[in-house]
């Protein structure tokens, strides 16, 4: 009866002490989390304001002093936690070539889109500053982003999870994607092409520091960054490219990683200590149904804001555009049309894509002459009525099932 006796004293002991652990972890996370959106603000709204005399002093030296000292309080606060995952190399390689992989799909749908240069280019002394400035960010929100949930998954993993993600979501979007919107075909592409990809980033990197702590989310991620902060060029991609890729990529992510590493690594060298199999998260299970939800909420909105789905049907204006190709048209003033523009005419009840070969100002209007690339004669001149907007962006073959179906009919 005493060795009982004694030994409930010890595991009661035991669970205080653990209790105490935690409420300073839990203390801890609150702080960081404070921490975490004063850097924010600090970065995207006050200092920009303070020193808009002198921006190379915030961004090369106040923001990544800001951001490197979040990183070292996350880490230190990292070190302190008894239960979290030990640092594993193959699954942080593993990601890193995830991370490659993104944006071999991004720098290869450019070469659909084309590429424009970048406003980060310049001289080289631009490119170990820029690298200072995204690398102490993205230690900040990643070491964050892993201390915070390996603290909170102890209440509820799910509440963490989602948390989490969109916690770190917000503070890794720039404050001008999430309060400037002065019009609805902005507002639009702002979701599209940024909020809804960078909440996917957010979800897929909470997962990678579920299964691999401090080191696999930021393995995938620097590559991208430093690929929009050094590279001379980037993808000119419209908003259907980038929410195409952003939430595709991702899920497709979720799915190749742990395959890769399962064929890699030996069961001794799990990211976790309790050597659990690495779970594809239960969202990726609808995810692809959900990216058609978003592409065709994206369209119906872009409708609304002027945006427009085409198929091209035929070979006219090959190789521009093949037959099958999925094209966005955009309303424009005709008065800003110019050779060269690819627009979409209807005539008559018929529409047709073509290039504008000639431009004549006439006394009753604008007149405009088009001709496919393909084809060896010009249209019949139109007006400026039978101009139904101009081509801005396009998808190869995307369309081919609607082009079949109405072979078909």
């Amino acid at each position: 009866m005493t060795d009982l006796l004694e030994r409930d004293e010890v595991e009661t002991t035991v669970t205080v002490t653990k209790r105490r652990r935690w409420d300073r972890a839990e203390q801890r996370s609150v702080l960081l989390v404070l921490a975490l959106f004063s850097v924010y603000l600090l970065s995207q709204r006050f200092l920009p304001r303070w020193l808009s005399g002198n921006p190379d002093l915030s961004i090369y030296v106040i923001q990544p002093v800001l951001w490197g000292g979040l990183a070292w309080f996350a880490v230190d606060s990292w070190r302190r936690l008894h239960l979290k995952p030990r640092f594993n190399r193959s699954f942080t390689m593993v990601a890193l070539v995830g991370g490659l992989f993104h944006l071999s799909v991004t720098v290869l749908a450019g070469t659909f889109s084309g590429f424009g240069d970048s406003p980060a280019a310049g001289a080289y002394l631009n490119y170990l500053r820029n690298g200072l400035f995204f690398t102490t960010g993205l230690l900040g929100l990643e070491t964050t982003r892993a201390y915070l949930f390996h603290v909170w998954r102890r209440r509820s993993e799910e509440a963490a999870f989602t948390g989490v993600a969109a916690i770190l979501f917000i503070t890794a979007t720039p404050w001008a994607r999430l309060s400037v919107w002065p019009s609805l075909q902005i507002g639009v592409e702002n979701v599209a092409s940024w909020l809804i990809p960078g909440l996917a980033l957010s979800l897929l990197a909470t997962w990678l520091v579920k299964h691999g702590g401090i080191g696999p989310s930021i393995a995938y991620l620097w590559p991208l960054a430093a690929f929009d902060w050094w590279s001379r060029v980037l993808p000119a991609h419209e908003w259907m490219m980038l929410l195409l890729i952003g939430v595709a990529v991702p899920l497709i992510a979720v799915r190749l990683i742990p395959a890769m590493y399962e064929a890699t690594d030996t069961a001794e060298d799990r990211p976790l200590p309790v050597h659990e199999r690495i779970e594809r998260p239960v969202w990726t299970q609808w995810g692809f149904a959900a990216l058609t939800v978003f592409v065709v909420a994206s369209m119906v909105a872009g409708g609304l804001a002027g945006l427009r789905p085409a198929v091209i049907s035929g070979i006219s204006m090959e190789p521009e555009l093949s037959n099958g190709d999925f094209t966005v048209v955009d309303d424009v003033d005709p008065a800003d049309i110019e050779v060269g523009d690819i627009v979409r005419v209807r005539v008559r009840g018929a529409a047709m894509i073509h290039r504008v070969i000639d431009v004549e100002d006439t006394p009753t209007g604008l007149i405009f002459t088009t001709q496919g690339d393909n084809v060896e004669r010009p249209d019949p001149p139109v007006s400026a009525s039978a101009i139904d907007g101009r081509v801005v962006f396009a998808v190869p073959l995307l369309g081919l099932p609607v082009v079949w179906l109405k072979g078909a009919s």
